[in-house]
C-alpha cells in the first residue's frame, strides 16, 4: 500500500462473528455419519446444524433461526449454500476436520503475520470437488453481504450489518483518504446521497482464499481498476513462480509506518534509449528507502498492482500536475524573477515539495510521485543551474505571464456573467 488505512473498529468487532458461524456450519457438515445426502435433506440436516450452533456461546440462543436462515432461507440462498456444502461433505472425515483446523490458522495468522505461509489455497486445477465444495460455500456466504448479513446472527442485537456500512465506516476511519491507497492515482469512490459506491479488494482473492473472504483485514476499498483490471484474482503469496511468505507483503492496515509512502522513495531516472516505443524520456522507479530492508515486499507489490508501470504510463500527466502548480504558485508572486533566479526556484521548489508530501499526499491524484519529480527538478537546478530544462521552461512561461494574466482577468468576467442577475 502507497497509504496504508486505518482499522475498522466495528468490522473488527463484527465480521469475526461471519468467520465464526461460516466455521460452525463447516464442522457440523464435518460430523461423523453426515454425507452429502444428508445435507440435502433439510429436515435431517437442520436441526443437525442447529444442535451444532447451540454448542457455540455465540448462537446459542439463536440457533434456531440461523439454521433454518442458513439452510431454508431464500430460495436462491439455499441452493447457493447447500449444494457446495453437500460437496464439502463428500470426502472423509479426518479430511475435513484438518481443512477446519487449518482454515482457523489462516484466520489467526493474518492478525498476527509472520514467517510462514497460509495453509489453505484452493486453486482451480488442483483441488478436489469437496474442497471446491468448500470454497463455493464460503465464497456464495461473502456475496449474502452484499444485501446485509441479519442482525440475529451476532449476539449483540443489532440491524443487519451490509457491505455498505463497512464502506461508510472506512470512510470515517480515514477521513483524509481521497484517492485509491494502493496506485495513488485516482478516487476510489462515488457518492450519491446516502451511499458510496467502491470496489471492495479481496488483498487475498476469495477464489483462492475464501475463508478469508469476510476477514475484516483482507477487506479494503480501493479504486476499481486496481482491483478488478490490474489486480484480479492474482496471488499474493507467489512471485515470479516462488511462493512466499506473509512478511513478505505490504499488507493493509498494518499502520502508517509501515506505508510505501513513508518506506520507499521513486528514482527518476533516464528511460533506456532501446525501447522500442517512443515514450518519455525519463521513468519512474519505486525503490526502497535509507535503513528499509525491503526483501520481496516492493517487487510482489508491483507484481500485484503494476504501480512503476502505471505511473510511467502517465507520466506526461504527472509531469502536467507538477508544473501546472508551479506556474500557479509563480502567478502570484514574482514570476520574472524568481523563475529565472536558480536559487530562488530551488527554495520555491524544496518548500512546494515539503507542502506536497505533508499536506496534499492521499488527497490529491499522484501526490507520491509529484513529491519525488519536484525532488528530480531540485536536484536538476542544482547541478546544472541556470541550464537546467525545468528553468529554461519555467523562464519562458513567465515571458508570457503578464499577457496571460490580463486573458485570466477577462475569463473571470466571462464566469461571472454566467449566473443569472436575481
Amino acid at each position: 500500500m502507497i497509504h496504508q488505512v486505518s482499522k475498522l473498529k466495528d468490522a473488527n468487532r463484527i465480521l469475526p462473528y461471519v468467520m465464526v458461524l461460516q466455521i460452525a456450519v463447516l464442522e457440523a457438515a464435518a460430523q461423523e455419519h453426515i454425507t452429502p445426502e444428508t445435507i440435502l435433506d433439510l429436515r435431517v440436516f437442520v436441526p443437525i446444524l442447529e444442535d451444532h450452533l447451540n454448542t457455540k456461546r455465540c448462537f446459542r440462543d439463536r440457533s434456531e433461526i440461523i439454521a433454518r436462515w442458513i439452510m431454508t432461507g431464500k430460495k436462491d440462498i439455499r441452493k447457493s449454500l447447500v449444494e457446495p456444502l453437500s460437496r464439502f461433505a463428500n470426502t472423509p472425515v479426518a479430511e475435513r476436520i484438518r481443512f477446519i483446523d487449518a482454515i482457523r490458522d489462516d484466520i489467526l495468522l493474518l492478525y498476527h503475520p509472520r514467517d510462514a505461509e497460509f495453509k489453505v489455497a484452493i486453486l482451480r486445477n488442483e483441488a478436489g470437488d469437496w474442497k471446491k465444495g468448500a470454497r463455493d460455500f464460503l465464497y456464495e456466504f461473502y456475496d449474502l453481504w452484499q444485501t446485509g448479513f441479519p442482525g440475529y446472527i451476532f449476539p449483540r442485537s443489532r440491524q443487519k450489518y451490509a457491505r455498505q456500512d463497512f464502506v461508510q465506516e472506512f470512510e470515517k476511519c480515514n477521513p483524509d483518504l481521497f484517492i485509491c491507497a494502493v496506485c495513488d492515482g485516482a478516487a476510489y469512490t462515488t457518492k450519491t446521497a446516502g451511499h458510496v459506491y467502491t470496489s471492495v479488494d479481496h488483498f487475498f482473492p476469495r477464489s483462492i482464499y475464501p475463508h478469508l473472504s469476510c476477514h475484516p483485514l483482507n477487506l479494503v476499498p480501493i479504486c476499481s481498476c486496481c482491483n478488478s483490471f490490474i489486480k484480479g484474482d492474482n496471488d499474493p503469496m507467489i512471485l515470479d513462480d516462488r511462493p512466499l511468505q506473509l512478511i513478505d507483503l505490504i499488507l493493509p492496515y498494518q499502520g502508517s509506518d509501515n506505508a510505501l509512502r513513508q518506506k520507499a522513495y521513486i528514482a527518476v531516472v533516464k528511460r533506456n534509449p532501446r525501447h522500442p516505443k517512443p515514450e518519455h524520456p525519463m521513468q519512474l522507479e519505486l525503490k526502497p528507502a535509507r535503513d528499509f530492508d525491503a526483501g520481496n515486499k516492493i517487487a510482489a507489490f508491483n507484481k500485484l498492482y503494476d504501480v512503476n508501470g502505471r505511473w510511467n504510463a502517465s507520466l506526461d500527466e504527472i509531469e502536467d500536475h507538477v508544473f501546472r502548480r508551479l506556474t500557479q504558485y509563480l502567478a502570484i508572486i514574482d514570476s520574472a524573477n524568481l523563475a529565472s533566479d536558480p536559487d530562488a526556484l530551488i527554495r520555491l521548489l524544496k518548500t512546494l515539495m515539503a507542502q506536497t508530501d505533508l499536506e496534499n499526499m492521499g488527497k490529491d491524484s499522484f501526490a507520491f510521485p509529484m513529491v519525488w519529480l519536484l525532488k528530480s527538478y531540485i536536484d536538476q537546478v542544482e547541478n546544472q543551474r541556470e541550464n537546467a530544462p525545468i528553468l529554461k521552461a519555467l523562464t519562458d512561461w513567465a515571458k508570457h505571464n503578464s499577457q496571460r494574466c490580463k486573458l485570466l482577468e477577462v475569463h473571470s468576467e466571462v464566469i461571472k456573467q454566467r449566473v443569472p442577475d436575481d
